[in-house]
């Protein structure tokens, strides 16, 4: 079995600098630290999403904003640790297309221990339903637009 010099320098100075004391940096020591997940969501003109626009297992997502989302096949929020705040401002709909995706259609907002404002006025309608579970904050909705779900 041959090893490559470069596997074998690695490991050789991983055995030598661990035992002796010795410094080790790696990306997340000299940068503070990789976070787990995205800090921020930039997507100012997303306008329409064709299946599923899913924002699940964010641990640092503090808010999402999609200020030209008007139309998506479904929108999923879920297990979202630090998530406050959504804001979806010119979501109209969720319609429905039969495919071999059930959740189309659907408005799911689960599992986001920190969520405090869900906001989409202009939803007016999704075609399967909305579903909130689990967000023990989540005082209310703003979505005075919703008449048919």
């Amino acid at each position: 079995m041959r090893i490559s010099g470069t596997v074998f320098v690695l490991v050789a100075g991983t055995f030598v600098t661990r035992p002796a004391g010795l410094p080790l940096e790696t990306a997340g020591t000299r940068s503070g630290g990789i976070p787990p997940g995205l800090p921020a969501v930039d997507l100012p003109a997303l306008a329409t999403v064709g299946g599923v626009l899913g924002v699940v297992g964010q641990g640092v997502l503090p808010e999402l904003t999609l200020p030209a989302l008007a139309q998506a096949g479904a929108v999923t929020i879920a297990s979202n640790a630090r998530l406050a705040e959504v804001r979806l401002p010119e979501l109209v709909g969720l319609p429905y297309t039969p495919t071999e995706w059930p959740a189309l259609g659907t408005l799911s907002i689960r599992a986001n221990p920190a969520l405090l404002a869900v906001s989409a006025p202009k939803l007016a309608s999704t075609a399967q339903g909305l579903e909130l579970l689990d967000n023990p904050v989540l005082p209310a909705l703003d979505l005075p637009a919703l008449a048919r779900i």
